[in-house]
């Protein structure tokens, strides 16, 4: 199974007693070409019943329209919990217990691909990598990657798989978009964004997969703001001179090939020099399709260096 470039993002399938919306966003990925789902053991924990909903959801959907073998299904365990977000959970007695609780929740007996939704530092990667390797030997994950680790952790682990023999990361999840965010303002710790990362993808040719990869709509939302003025995340994690000459540089652009600005943002991180792909968290079907045509776009050798501001404008 390939894996479309477009995933379809777990938070707005945590929806509970809502099958059929829930149900109607996957059929329609599907139909779109969609074949990999993002979810997570955190997803819908928030919510009153404390349960990771999304999994729930997506589990009940698999059940009731098979085909399992078509799709490619992702989650993530080891996150913090959510009333103590600096305390890491990266053990192996934690990570293997949101891993059985997923596939629980998920009526499966394997994932496609597992994430380490945040790192723990303070345990050595060797740890981690073995783990990880032996849930693969025992077929409970195919492959496995990494979510918000900084590139050096990243290489020391991807060393030690080498090293032994084991399959190390495969992709790494991490804060992207064309928006640069002010992971400083956000609010979850230990989130790393693709900033200090991009060499370390270019170098080594590791897959890339982007969350928050519209930043909240940003460029969408300031072109609006004389109506709707910025508040929040938005605001917070996104307004910047820097992001504002990027949202001038998108716009112009966007115009010149007759896109949206959301097919720029998500042509502009599916069109690197490295294996890329984008996570978006679509809330209705109008959004749903925007953002599939976006996979079928390709930037010419002219328009991202114009989108970086590193060539002449369009």
């Amino acid at each position: 199974m390939t894996p479309s470039v477009i995933s379809m993002g777990g938070v707005p399938l945590c929806r509970e007693n809502e099958d059929e919306t829930v149900f109607g966003l996957l059929d329609l990925y599907v139909d779109l070409g969609g074949t990999m789902i993002d979810s997570a053991n955190v997803y819908g924990k928030w919510l009153a019943t404390g349960t990771n909903r999304c999994d729930i959801n997506i589990g009940r959907w698999l059940a009731q329209r098979g085909g399992r073998e078509r799709m490619i299904i992702a989650t993530k365990g080891g996150h913090p919990p959510l009333d103590e977000l600096d305390r890491p959970r990266l053990s192996r007695p934690h990570v293997e217990a949101d891993l059985e609780e997923s596939l629980g929740a998920l009526r499966t007996d394997y994932v496609d691909l597992y994430y380490l939704h945040r790192d723990d530092e303070t345990i050595p990667v060797e740890t981690i990598i073995d783990y990880c390797d032996e849930f693969v030997r025992r077929g409970k994950i195919r492959y496995f990657g990494c979510s918000n680790w900084r590139p050096e952790r990243i290489a020391a682990a991807q060393d030690y798989a080498r090293q032994s023999a084991q399959i190390g990361f495969c992709i790494n999840q991490l804060m992207w978009s064309y928006a640069e965010p002010d992971v400083q303002s956000y609010p979850f710790p230990g989130t790393v964004s693709m900033s200090g990362s991009r060499q370390y993808h270019e170098e080594t040719g590791l897959a890339a997969i982007a969350y928050s990869s519209l930043a909240k709509g940003f460029l969408n939302k300031y072109a609006a703001r004389e109506t709707a003025p910025l508040t929040g995340l938005v605001k917070e994690v996104y307004e910047s001179p820097q992001n504002v000459a990027r949202f001038e540089r998108a716009r112009s652009v966007a115009i010149s090939a007759g896109l949206t600005l959301t097919e720029i943002a998500l042509a502009y991180i599916l069109s690197q020099p490295f294996p890329s792909f984008a996570i978006v968290g679509s809330r209705t079907p109008s959004q749903l399709k925007e953002v599939m045509e976006a996979a079928e776009i390709e930037l010419d050798p002219a328009q991202l260096p114009a989108l970086e501001g590193t060539g002449e404008s369009l």
